[in-house]
């Protein structure tokens, strides 16, 4: 029964999830006030570089419309908000990706772990 609780909570999390007047914001008393850490980040606003890519033809598209299962995507979101409420640390990925372009190697793997 609990768990019915958690998901009502979970679906509903895009609705209540808008930002606030300023000045709604600061009638509030200091500590309900929202923690300006845990706001959600905002989208990247520039393309990651990894450097040197070999030259093909790549079919991708940027967007996609979710359509029927659009609150799916929402519960997903809110999920990874929750895993990961920081910023998205690329310039790690871009380094990793950098570093490893001839794959990975399974010995060098285990000496990590």
């Amino acid at each position: 029964m609990l768990w019915t609780g958690w998901l009502v909570l979970l679906l509903c999390w895009g609705a209540t999830g808008g930002e606030q007047p300023a000045g709604e914001r600061r009638s509030l008393p200091a500590e309900a006030q929202p923690d300006p850490r845990r706001q959600r980040s905002p989208p990247p606003v520039e393309p990651l570089d990894f450097g040197f890519v070999p030259a093909a033809v790549y079919d991708t598209h940027a967007y996609y419309e979710p359509g029927a299962i659009g609150f799916l995507f929402h519960v997903v979101h809110a999920f990874l908000y929750v895993v990961q409420p920081n910023p998205f640390p690329k310039d790690l990925i871009v380094k990793v990706i950098q570093q490893n372009m001839g794959g990975i190697k399974i010995e060098e793997w285990r000496k990590v772990r």
